[in-house]
Formats: C-alpha cells, sequence, structure tokens
C-alpha cells in the first residue's frame, strides 16, 4: 500500500521529534561549530550526522514547518474565540 501525505508527515513528525529530544540543541549546533573546525568536506556529513544534523532531519521540518507553520495562529484563533464567553456579556 503507498504511503499518504498523513504517513509522510506522521515520519516527519516522528524525526523531528526525536532529533529534538536528544538533547539541547543550542548546545548541539554549538558542538557542530567545533567539530567543523579544521573539518574538511570528506568529514563534514561524519561530523555534523553524528550529532543529529543531516539531510533527512531539515527535510522533515521543512515539511513539518510547511504542514503546520501556523499552529501559533490556530492557537491564538481558539483562545479568543474560547475567550470571548468570558469576555462578553450574556446580552451581547
Amino acid at each position: 500500500m503507498p504511503e499518504t501525505h498523513d504517513d509522510d508527515l506522521a515520519a516527519a513528525i516522528g524525526r523531528l521529534v526525536h532529533f529534538l529530544g536528544a538533547g539541547d540543541l543550542t548546545q548541539r549546533v554549538s558542538e557542530a561549530e567545533h567539530l567543523l573546525l579544521g573539518a574538511d568536506l570528506s568529514k563534514l556529513d561524519e561530523r555534523v550526522g553524528s550529532i543529529g544534523l543531516t539531510i533527512e532531519v531539515a527535510a522533515a521540518a521543512v515539511q513539518v514547518r510547511n504542514t503546520i507553520g501556523r499552529l501559533n495562529d490556530v492557537i491564538h484563533a481558539c483562545v479568543i474565540a474560547q475567550s470571548l464567553r468570558h469576555l462578553l456579556s450574556p446580552a451581547r
């Protein structure tokens, strides 16, 4: 059975959650900078791949962002809509 868009998205989310759960992102980016000092092109994939900075993670992040990139807008709209009951009097 061929994968659906939902399957692809679920896989991308899973990959991204795994990457984000593997440790502090700021620390890992700093580590990548140190790993790359003096590295030549032949060592690039090995060094950054060892801390998860792969093209697969980048592709997953792009797919997730493109699909749910307006998540903050959805949260904002829902909270405003649900807050109205507390802000408006029954007569309005």
